[in-house]
């Protein structure tokens, strides 16, 4: 993949991502726009995140038009990552069930980067158990903690 078309792809991410912010910020119930209110803040988020992709895609484009390559080995883990990551959101919306999801998920990744049945059956139970512990941090931290509910 070349360098300008990466960097394209990116930025148009970028924008649509800011342009679905936008939405979700002018849908929000509160205080109108005329003034400093819960709006305010997110929405200068928005408007600069929009405008700040909008000027790099007018740049690269108006830009110099020599190209590097890219190279990209582990696009395919990189794939299964985004969309393992996109599966938990989605599923996490559907089902509510936050902790039996993320361990799913970190298990998973942590298989995905170092099989356990290239490594053992004790890699296994180590990822089980960082898994574990990594939500029982959360748990800690954001439910009790922070009074959170996830």
């Amino acid at each position: 993949m070349s360098y300008r078309l990466a960097t394209l792809i990116s930025y148009v991410a970028i924008l649509a991502l800011g342009v679905v912010y936008s939405i979700s910020i002018f849908r929000m119930k509160g205080a109108d726009m005329g003034g400093i209110g819960p709006k305010y803040f997110p929405a200068l988020l928005a408007g600069s995140l929009i405008m700040l992709s909008l000027a790099g895609i007018i740049r690269t484009v108006a830009g110099q038009k020599e190209d590097k390559r890219i190279e990209m080995p582990n696009l395919a883990m990189i794939l299964a990552t985004a969309g393992a990551t996109a599966a938990f959101i989605w599923l996490w919306q559907m089902t509510g069930r936050f902790y039996l999801l993320s361990f799913l998920l970190i298990f998973g990744l942590m298989n995905l980067y170092k099989p356990f049945w290239k490594s053992g059956i004790r890699r296994l139970a180590l990822y089980a158990l960082i898994a574990a512990l990594l939500l029982l941090f959360f748990h800690l931290v954001f439910a009790r903690l922070m009074g959170l509910r996830l």
